[in-house]
């Protein structure tokens, strides 16, 4: 059998493009669209993008390079984006959850939530406490800066959701293109 590569949830691509509809608008969405492969192109806009399926993750390399350069945002634009997506991923029963378990940890469920999304790649926490925690995603062939700018925020996103204030995300190592790991540390009040 030969191997497809790395792959990412329809979910993830489509909460991507739901982020950037609220951050900029409908336009900005559809405009990015145009930017992309026709195969990607005509699964997000003819309902293709199925949620629970898994997709390559060069389509959603490409989803965040088009929504990077319609906006003229770039990787900040992009750790918003992952902020944004993870909250619209989580339903209202995962809020109460985490807010019920408080931040640090909180962040056991934000390292399922992202092995639930990516096929490959693991998210541990190397240390947590109140008020801190370091992070490193292993395992990640295929990653690019953009996708790591959507995980660093994704992390913020989750300690925004249990209301952890003053959030201040740092990456230590990694984070770039073609880096398959990332390590980040979080600190909050």
């Amino acid at each position: 059998m030969v191997s497809m590569g790395p792959r990412v949830k329809g979910l993830t691509i489509r909460n991507c493009l739901a982020a950037t509809e609220q951050l900029r608008g409908r336009e900005a969405c559809e405009q990015a669209v145009l930017r992309l492969e026709p195969e990607i192109a005509d699964a997000v806009r003819y309902g293709g993008l199925v949620a629970g399926a898994w997709y390559p993750l060069a389509w959603q390399n490409a989803v965040l390079a088009a929504l990077a350069a319609e906006t003229h945002g770039g990787l900040p634009f992009l750790r918003q984006v992952g902020r944004v997506a993870v909250k619209l991923g989580l339903n209202s029963a995962h809020r109460v959850f985490v807010r019920v378990l408080g931040a640090h940890r909180s962040l056991a469920v934000s390292a399922r939530f992202f092995n639930q999304h990516y096929e490959r790649g693991t998210c541990e926490f190397l240390e947590r406490r109140d008020g801190y925690a370091r992070a490193l995603w292993s395992g990640c062939d295929g990653f690019d800066a953009n996708i790591w700018a959507t995980v660093a925020g994704a992390a913020e996103g989750i300690l925004e959701s249990v209301e952890a204030e003053n959030i201040r995300l740092h990456v230590v190592s990694g984070g770039g293109d073609r880096d398959g790991a990332m390590e980040a540390e979080a600190r909050w009040n």
